[in-house]
């Protein structure tokens, strides 16, 4: 009876026990919410916005051209003859009439006076055979002379003429041979590699001794499609020369401004494409032969044109879009239709209005209905040409 007493009063110490704890549980739960804050408000995301603008925008096409110098020469040896003298240093701007290499001329020299003596001996000759060939007609007449003797006077007098006439131009050759050893540039242009140095042999048109570049004014060859060759002939037939320009690769490549001056009198059948070239005139030799360049043909105008900077399209599974900020500056999506770009400057054939607001910078971090904060207004300003 004492130990049924001694267990039931245990086991009630044991759930006061338990309820005490339950309660201090619950007290230190209460007090840790009521001292938990609440998270912070994020802020809006920063953005870059424009206004549609309505304005008047040139018409591009912009393609890949590539550089071709006006006029290129591989300089050959006309003479065979040892090299003697390079004047010049590789990659140097040469004048037209410059002299690049120096053949030895001894040998020429020796040919021009040998071809120089030779025909004074034939005048001298023909003077004598004409003075025969005189006598001969007094002597004929006086029949004093055969016709048979007379004739042989004429054949030889004839062949002395002839004669002069050889080695007139045997002579008149050997001169040009001996101006041929002083090889120069045939225009003003930029030297390639030197592959003949002084002390080789050369021999007649055997191999290019070195290439020729002309760099000021040059062309730039590109293609555009057939379906803009109709607005580019009645422009050029019309005295409207379209602009061309060209932007070298690289951070100090600058952009060049040419004109349109050649058309390929036909399209090619295999691309759907038509040649033209531009001309620049390179003062600066900002375009390099061979050189791959972004080239622009400006086609014509497009009045009243919906206008945003180009960075504000975006291009998704759908096609392109951009990011729209409503009266409450809230974001929201806008599927576009874009036409031609130009300086950074992109048309809107449909999706949009005037006066618009679109986010140019910041569209990373916008998701529809989010609220945004203006960083910067641009100004859509005129394209430059």
């Amino acid at each position: 009876m004492v130990q049924a007493t001694v267990n039931i009063y245990r086991r009630g110490r044991v759930s006061r026990a338990m309820i005490v704890l339950l309660g201090c549980a619950v007290a230190l739960t209460m007090v840790i919410g009521c001292e938990a804050k609440a998270p912070p408000k994020v802020p809006p995301p920063p953005v870059d916005v424009a206004a549609v603008k309505q304005m008047d925008m040139p018409v591009d096409y912009i393609t890949t051209g590539l550089v071709s110098p006006l006029k290129s020469v591989s300089l050959r040896a006309q003479v065979g003859s040892y090299v003697v003298g390079t004047p010049v240093e590789e990659g140097q701007l040469v004048q037209e009439g410059q002299t690049v290499f120096q053949l030895d001329l001894r040998t020429f020299d020796a040919n021009a006076n040998v071809a120089a003596g030779t025909l004074e001996q034939t005048k001298a000759q023909l003077v004598n055979a004409e003075l025969q060939l005189k006598r001969g007609e007094e002597l004929l007449k006086q029949k004093y002379m055969s016709q048979q003797d007379y004739d042989s006077l004429q054949a030889q007098a004839d062949s002395l003429r002839a004669g002069v006439q050889a080695m007139t131009a045997s002579l008149a050759r050997a001169q040009l041979d001996r101006v041929f050893t002083t090889i120069r540039a045939p225009f003003t242009g930029r030297l390639g590699l030197l592959l003949v140095h002084k002390g080789d042999l050369v021999k007649v048109n055997d191999t290019a001794l070195a290439t020729l570049n002309q760099t000021k004014p040059i062309d730039v060859q590109f293609s555009v499609p057939e379906k803009h060759l109709p607005i580019v002939r009645a422009a050029m037939a019309k005295g409207d020369v379209p602009p061309v320009q060209a932007k070298a690769p690289g951070p100090t490549g600058g952009v060049v401004t040419g004109k349109l001056n050649f058309i390929d009198n036909q399209v090619n059948a295999a691309t759907g494409s038509v040649l033209l070239k531009g001309r620049f005139s390179n003062d600066n030799e900002t375009l390099w032969p061979g050189q791959y360049v972004e080239t622009t043909l400006q086609l014509g105008v497009q009045h009243n044109a919906l206008v945003i900077p180009r960075q504000a399209v975006q291009t998704g599974q759908l096609g392109e879009y951009v990011w729209l900020l409503n009266g409450e500056f809230k974001a929201e999506i806008r599927q576009v239709k874009t036409g031609p770009s130009r300086n950074d400057l992109t048309i809107i054939d449909d999706g949009l209005k005037a006066g618009e607001t679109v986010v140019v910078d910041g569209q990373i971090r916008l998701a529809p209905g989010v609220k945004a904060e203006v960083r910067k207004q641009i100004t859509v300003g005129e394209p430059t040409s």
